[in-house]
Formats: structure tokens, sequence, C-alpha cells
């Protein structure tokens, strides 16, 4: 029996994108043909990507130019991109501008999909979504939805015009879909209140057991050290609130780790913000942004992982971001901001860590200031961390579910392969 297709397209990288790359992986190593499609997002991924995709099986395809090797056709896409979203603000969103308007790459891609016939097409951005129906369509196949955030919510104060080409895009798009998978439940409740014929399933933003290490390093040494990471380090993302309760804390040994992509202009006002707030120089430290495959490793040399989200827009509210499931695999203590998919899964598994409302610096630093007077209990909620990271929270046992999805639509795979292309 022949093997069957499954094409997954994204309108970023793959090092921006993880659900992708596992998914990829899952169905390549489960007998499926795999290509995933993706377009240039950021100049450091380049490199994340080179490193990331060298062992991976399947095919992977940029599609539409990179600011260095294929110019003239980035450039192209964004001046096309521009003046799509100029016509879609003045004639709202039908006659494809909307997708071309929310999506660099939109006539590539599709191009490109069509080009590859697949049985499964799996979009994975909502630009990415008219591509894989389009293309599911266009052969008669079966299309899926990969609903990372809420998108309608994704931005406070979105403009009318932008929210009206994402609602264009969803009610247009998602009715189409033959299924819909959500990073966290909270995401899918919201989905299916609007489409509830489709019965989102969450597959949770979690990680491989085989990025832990051997075994869970209990670190000794009198230094607190706080961990934060993300694409890119910016404000209103939490980070102010942990400077400030460290600065509470009045301890020149609790040191905030930041990695990620950061503006000259960011840090420094982040470190005058620290000096402010009484820190020494050394108590904050910047790290760039590493390849997905490394951060686990990265994290694992810290006590505590800070998932510091707001409420605001709704999708942070909604959202449960693959932070805390990189601290779980880390073995980190974790000290989490109290949206209301964080809040649920700390009340779920209180001996991880703690919980803090939103704003409420001074409750945020007395977790600081537990966890580094009490080292037994930091111990604690770093053993139970990764245990539950171990046995329970981990890519091996989500992957068994997204696998059933997949099949539940297609029917098996005919063979179970190791390095399927």
């Amino acid at each position: 029996m022949a093997r069957k297709t499954v094409v997954l397209i994204t309108t970023g990288q793959p090092s921006t994108n993880p659900r992708l790359v596992k998914e990829a992986d899952a169905l390549a190593k489960s007998g499926y043909r795999v290509t995933v499609l993706y377009c240039f997002w950021s100049q450091w991924a380049l490199a994340a990507d080179k490193e990331l995709l060298a062992n991976k099986s399947g095919k992977f395809v940029l599609v539409g130019g990179e600011p260095r090797t294929r110019r003239g056709v980035y450039w192209w896409t964004r001046v096309r991109t521009k003046i799509a979203q100029k016509l879609a603000d003045k004639f709202g969103a039908r006659w494809f501008l909307a997708e071309y308007a929310r999506c660099r790459c939109y006539p590539e891609l599709l191009t490109q999909a069509r080009a590859n016939r697949a049985d499964l097409y799996i979009a994975h951005t909502l630009g990415a979504l008219p591509v894989a129906v389009r293309a599911a369509r266009y052969h008669r196949a079966k299309a899926g939805f990969d609903a990372e955030d809420f998108h309608r919510a994704e931005t406070a104060n979105l403009p009318e015009k932008s929210l009206e080409q994402i609602l264009y895009l969803e009610d247009t798009y998602l009715p189409d879909v033959d299924y819909l998978t959500a990073a966290s439940p909270l995401i899918g409740k919201a989905y299916g209140s609007l489409y509830p014929d489709l019965r989102p399933v969450t597959i949770n933003n979690v990680f491989s057991i085989a990025q832990q290490l051997p075994a869970l390093p209990l670190l000794g040494e009198k230094a607190l050290k706080l961990f934060w990471f993300s694409q890119t380090v910016g404000s209103n993302r939490g980070i102010e609130e942990a400077i400030h309760a460290i600065g509470i804390t009045k301890k020149r040994d609790i040191l905030l780790h930041l990695l990620g992509s950061c503006s000259a202009a960011v840090r420094a006002d982040l470190e005058e913000l620290a000096t402010r707030r009484g820190l020494q120089r050394d108590q904050l430290v910047f790290m760039p942004t590493v390849a997905p495959d490394r951060l686990i490793r990265i994290a694992a040399q810290f006590d505590v992982g800070l998932a510091l989200e707001l409420a605001v827009p709704l999708n942070r509210d909604l959202a449960l971001t693959n932070k805390i499931f990189t601290y779980l695999l880390a073995g980190n203590a974790i000290i989490a901001s109290n949206t209301r998919s964080q809040a649920a899964f700390m009340n779920q598994y209180p001996a991880i860590g703690k919980t803090y409302d939103i704003g409420d610096v001074p409750t945020f630093a007395s977790h600081i200031q537990y966890f580094y007077e009490n080292r037994g209990a930091l111990n604690q909620c770093k053993l139970q961390a990764w245990e539950l990271g171990k046995n329970e929270l981990n890519w091996e046992k989500e992957r068994v579910r997204f696998l059933r999805i997949v099949e539940g639509v297609l029917g098996p795979a005919p063979v179970e392969s190791g390095n399927q292309v």
C-alpha cells in the first residue's frame, strides 16, 4: 500500500514554529511522506533552521525568498503585501485581498502546495489556512488547522479593518477543515464556541523527553537563578515586574537570565530599570536566541522558570505557552502569573511552583524570597516538575493523540518507520 502524504504549511520558519516541527517528525516516523512549506520570518532563525533541519526527515521548502540570497522575490512579496493591505483597508476582505494582506507569500505557498499533491494539508498559522484549504479542495484531499493562538484576539486595539480580515479568513476557511487542534484547552473552547462542528482537540506545547537531561540537576549553590525566554525580549512581557520583585527582596545573589532576541534600546531600558530598582549590574543577564532543541538543556541550568504572561490581549489569557512545558522537562520550579490558562494549569499541578496575581509584585517577590530561603522546598518543586514532564506532559504522550487525529481523517499509516523522507 502506498504511503500517504502530508504537507504542513506555515508563514514562519521551522525554528519559530516548534509545534510544526514536532508534528512533521511524528508523521515521518509513522510512515507518512512529509513536506513542510515555510517562509522567511526572522534573520536569527536562518542559522537556527540550518542547525535544526540538519537531521530532520521529510522535505523542507523555503517559499517566497529571503533577504540575503533571494532578495528580489523577498522584497517583491513585501511590496505586494503592503499594496494588498492598503486595498483591503479600503475595499474590505473580498477579492482575495485578505489572503494577500495576511500572508506575504500567499500565491507562492498556494502554488507550491498544489504542486505537492497530498492526502492532507495542515496549516499552522492563520495566513497558511487559506493555502491548506484551497490546496485540499484542488486535490480533493483533507485539511487540518493547528490554532496555536486565538487569532481574532491576538493583538490589543486591533484596527477594525485588520479584525475584519481575520474574521473573514476564519469564517471562510475554518468550516472547511477536517479537524482543528488547539494549543490550550481555553483556545479550543473559544474556537469550539464559534465553530461547534469542529470539536477542537487540545495538543499541548510539550517537548520530547529525549531532550531531558539524564538526571535532575539539583543546584545547591547560594545564588538563586531565575530564567525567562522567548523569541523576543520586549516590554509588557512581565519582565519589568520580575525586576521590580527582585529589587524588593534586596538580595544581591538572585539573578535573572533573559534569553531571546533583544534590541539595544530594550536592553538599555531594562538595565536602567534594574538600576533604579536596586539591582547590581550582574543580576540581569541577557542570553542570545538558540535553536529550540537546545532550550531545555539550557533551562536546566537554572532554579526557577518564569511564566509571566499578561491577560491582555485575550489571546494571552487563553494561551498556555511552551515556557511552562520547557520548565517542566528542565526541572525548574515555576512562578506563573494568573492568566486563566496558567491559573487553571497551576491549580491542577500545585506542587510544581507558585502563582501570583498579575500586577501583584509584592506577592511575586515573596515567592522569589521563599525559594531563596527554602532550598528544600525549591528542590521538591523542581523534582515534581521534572517527574511531571518525564511521565505525563511530554511529546511522547501528546504525539499519540495527534497521530490518532490524523488517522481518524486519513486512516492509519501503512508502515512504521524511523526515517521516512
